[in-house]
């Protein structure tokens, strides 16, 4: 292994003999008129990935990189009416190969303004950027809440394959999810009684501008601006939610349900049917069923179908560019998941996945561990294997085994 990750590992140490005792809110204030928290998180990770044999997509035979991100989090209140949020992080990366491992973490590209983005550091090998990931505003009154500015969406009830997840979805790979990326959002929250909701939202759209910090202009595309509508209530042991309205370019209407059957088998259904506003482009449907169990001695299962009506029926078909433009960018129509999560002693958990594209019968397998060092740090390591062709030229024989192998070692601290 390259000498990169060894380098995050001693980074690593160094930071958990720093910071490990350290309380979890650094400042805080309260009083009658209000009060305000500021905490403070810290990760340092390095990556190596060993690359399919094609140079066409990938010049080196291997790739390395370190990363780090510190965040500073703010939240506060005014009376009983009005809190804000603000997430304010500092990226760094450093990789033998441009985007060397970046892009899998899925920490820049959100399809948000670039104004509040500031690039400082572009050059072969090393990238920061220092960027407003949340800042919002929440006015909360007897039966309505309103939040205005930049703020985490998640509508998503999968968990690996999440369609209705329409706003900086996390791949199924992605073991850590604390911290979701915000978008330019408007939401309005209404309480239909004590089981019941109705939720507007709308979300701003931009240009896309690869010249921009993020790949995102600060110009609006009301073209590309969605506006949602979902209604969710509670019956007869599940949770039901059915959401419609418009998302970029396309009109939706969707469901989620999730509940428990017998008392022990978990039960998730999640999907959506899009029409294109374009003339010529065709309807798509994106359906998820999920079964999971979790035993006595902390061992959970998790299953998943995934029907991806955007994807292709054939290997010959796949389309990189069109995949790249979908909600979830997967290539083929059918993928199957299997999750395992346990916790091996009560400092050290571990999750493992494979994911089955039944068009290429090509897998990835995944590892990821999480070790508690202290209340405020941990330590975690994980691996990604491909199993499946590799491409041959520019043509894709398989969709996983067009990835690389991915090792990682990671640390995490709160403060």
């Amino acid at each position: 292994m390259s000498l990169q990750p060894k380098i995050a590992f001693l980074v690593c140490s160094l930071l958990f003999w720093c910071f490990a005792p350290t309380a979890q809110a650094f400042y805080k204030i309260e009083g009658e008129k209000g009060y305000l928290e500021a905490r403070g998180f810290l990760r340092v990770w390095g990556l190596y990935n060993e690359n399919p044999g094609n140079r066409w997509y990938y010049p080196n035979e291997d790739d390395q990189s370190t990363h780090a991100i510190g965040r500073l989090l703010l939240d506060g209140g005014l009376g009983e009416h009005i809190s804000f949020e603000l997430n304010l992080y500092q990226y760094y990366t450093h990789a033998s190969t441009k985007g060397g491992g970046g892009q899998w973490e899925g920490l820049t590209g959100v399809e948000r303004s670039s104004s509040v983005d500031l690039r400082w550091l572009n050059n072969a090998h090393n990238e920061a950027h220092l960027e407003l990931d949340r800042l919002n505003l929440r006015l909360m009154f007897n039966d309505l809440d309103v939040t205005i500015g930049r703020r985490p969406i998640n509508l998503a009830t999968a968990f690996y394959f999440t369609p209705n997840d329409f706003f900086a979805p996390f791949a199924a790979q992605t073991f850590f999810r604390v911290y979701k990326p915000g978008v330019d959002a408007m939401v309005m929250e209404k309480p239909l009684g004590e089981l019941s909701q109705f939720t507007l939202m709308g979300v701003l759209g931009y240009h896309p501008d690869p010249s921009a910090s993020n790949g995102w202009s600060n110009t609006v595309s009301w073209a590309r601006s969605s506006a949602l509508a979902r209604f969710s209530t509670s019956w007869s042991g599940f949770d039901w939610a059915i959401l419609a309205g418009r998302v970029g370019r396309k009109v939706i209407a969707g469901i989620g349900i999730q509940g428990e059957m017998w008392e022990w088998l978990g039960v998730r259904v999640e999907g959506h049917h899009a029409i294109p506003t374009e003339r010529g482009k065709r309807g798509v449907t994106e359906f998820t069923f999920a079964l999971e169990h979790r035993f006595e001695n902390s061992l959970e299962i998790h299953l998943e179908q995934f029907y991806h009506g955007s994807g292709e029926g054939s290997v010959g078909n796949y389309d990189l560019q069109s995949a790249a433009a979908s909600i979830l960018p997967y290539l083929g129509k059918n993928y199957s998941a299997l999750g395992l999560t346990y916790e091996a002693t009560p400092l050290l958990n571990i999750q493992l996945l494979s994911m089955l594209n039944w068009i290429d019968y090509s897998t990835l397998f995944s590892f990821y561990s999480v070790y508690s060092l202290s209340n405020e740090s941990e330590l975690s390591f994980g691996f990604s294997i491909p199993v499946g062709k590799e491409p041959v030229g520019r043509d894709l024989e398989s969709e996983f085994g067009s990835y690389p192998a991915m090792f990682n070692l990671e640390f995490r601290v709160y403060f």
